[in-house]
């Protein structure tokens, strides 16, 4: 009896590993690496500005989301064509400086990110607002 339910276990155990390893096919299968444009392809730390990402190979929608990562926020997006998005995003002032992937996930469909070798979005450091006094007069001392 022990021999039945040790096989029984391991056929058991054969299904659940084979449909793990079905989904995880699944998943991979929904991202796939692609090349972003993005215009500008940079932003400074504390910057709000907008831009535009295409992809060739994408079929985009209003439903589309654009992803930068940690610190940077996604305020709107809209797609401007069925290969390009626009967006408003806004960069955290603490936001760490350095080239940082994309991805583009449109529900029902695949996940794109971007294929580039570092990054295809870089975050730079920011400007310093200072208020500077002016001089109306000088006067010889």
């Amino acid at each position: 009896m022990s021999a039945v339910i040790v096989a029984t276990v391991g056929l058991l155990g054969l299904a659940a590993l084979l449909r793990i390893d079905n989904l995880r096919n699944i998943l991979l299968a929904q991202v796939v690496p692609t090349t972003l444009q993005i215009a500008p392809a940079q932003g400074a730390q504390g910057q709000t500005l907008k831009v535009t990402v295409t992809a060739t190979s994408l079929r985009l929608t209003d439903a589309s989301i654009l992803h930068f990562g940690p610190g940077i926020e996604v305020l709107d997006s809209h797609h401007t064509s069925q290969t390009a998005l626009a967006a408003h995003i806004e960069i955290m002032a603490g936001t760490p400086g350095g080239f940082r992937r994309v991805w583009v996930s449109t529900p029902g469909a695949q996940t794109a990110i971007d294929d580039s070798a570092q990054g295809a979005f870089k975050v730079v450091a920011g400007y310093l607002h200072r208020k500077v006094k002016l001089v109306n007069s000088i006067r010889p001392i």
